[in-house]
């Protein structure tokens, strides 16, 4: 009997503790506290596995799982793109459809966006990857994009998103802009460039250097102008401002417009091709063509007056 009643007093004081620890939020988690201490020094040891910070997930993108290969974008006159692979492809020798011919090339690498710029000034961006292969005279730029009524491609930028490129219109008007200013989602374009009535766009051209390179401007009557890029402003839109002087009449009259712009390095020689003769002008005869941006510039040459085609020729 005594051995019952000191059982049954324990066991009342233990249903005390319980209902008490049950009643208690406070006294529950201090329970669980020193259990989990007790634990752990019974059972635990120094960590073994570091605990590492992560950045969120993000989905990926499907141009990471794209081969990134050389390739060379080619633009024809009627607005016809595709894609070459490699960069030693020779764009004038491609063939094309007839009554069409090449307008505009850029190098690239096939995980890369493709930009086209559209005669309202409009640019619109492409994925390489979709292009059609070269080995066929490729497809109109126009069923892939909803270009305004009208409209024309006149030229194609590729690179990376700093890419710096000069704009400019046969009104002798230009801007640097940066390619990642030009990229859009959006098939009805992205409006960039303000085309003055009458003119059109030139295509555009890679910048590499702000502080060695130089704008070469040509006019259709033959006069000639070299001068600093720096001289032009850095735009994300805009017109821009005068390249080489036109009179404001001839412009108007479509008498006289600029035929062809280009930019070079102090050190490359520039190539011109006119309607009747060709020539690589070197360095030492740049010089009397230098001036300041908006000027007139000097006249070329008879045979090379009718300016259709400057580039860089290294």
């Amino acid at each position: 009997e005594m051995t019952m009643k000191k059982e049954k007093k324990e066991l009342a004081k233990e249903r005390d503790e319980i209902e008490a620890i049950l009643g208690s939020k406070t006294r529950m988690n201090t329970l669980i506290r020193k259990e989990l201490e007790e634990i752990a020094v019974e059972h635990g040891d120094v960590r073994r596995s570091p605990i590492k910070e992560r950045e969120v997930a993000q989905a990926m993108d499907e141009t990471d799982l794209i081969s990134s290969d050389p390739v060379t974008i080619i633009l024809s006159e009627n607005g016809w793109i595709r894609a070459a692979k490699g960069h030693d492809v020779d764009p004038e020798t491609m063939n094309f459809k007839a009554g069409d011919k090449l307008l505009d090339s850029a190098k690239a690498k096939s995980n890369e966006l493709v930009i086209a710029i559209d005669s309202t000034g409009r640019t619109y961006a492409l994925p390489i990857h979709t292009l059609p292969s070269a080995r066929g005279l490729g497809e109109p730029l126009s069923g892939r994009l909803n270009a305004p009524p009208g409209a024309t491609f006149c030229g194609v930028m590729t690179g990376k998103n700093d890419q710096l490129f000069l704009l400019a219109t046969t009104h002798g008007y230009g801007f640097i802009g940066k390619l990642e200013d030009f990229v859009t989602r959006n098939k009805k374009g992205k409006g960039i460039v303000k085309v003055p009535l009458g003119a059109k766009i030139l295509p555009p051209v890679e910048v590499n250097d702000m502080e060695t390179d130089w704008v070469a401007a040509a006019s259709s009557d033959g006069h000639l102008l070299f001068h600093h890029i720096s001289e032009l402003p850095q735009m994300p839109k805009g017109k821009g401002i005068k390249i080489i002087n036109i009179a404001a009449a001839k412009l108007k009259s479509g008498e006289e417009f600029v035929s062809a712009v280009t930019v070079i390095n102090e050190k490359d020689n520039l190539y011109i091709r006119s309607a009747d003769a060709t020539k690589v002008l070197k360095a030492e005869e740049m010089e009397p063509f230098e001036g300041e941006r908006g000027q007139r510039g000097k006249k070329l040459p008879p045979r090379l007056r009718k300016v259709k085609v400057l580039r860089k020729e290294e």
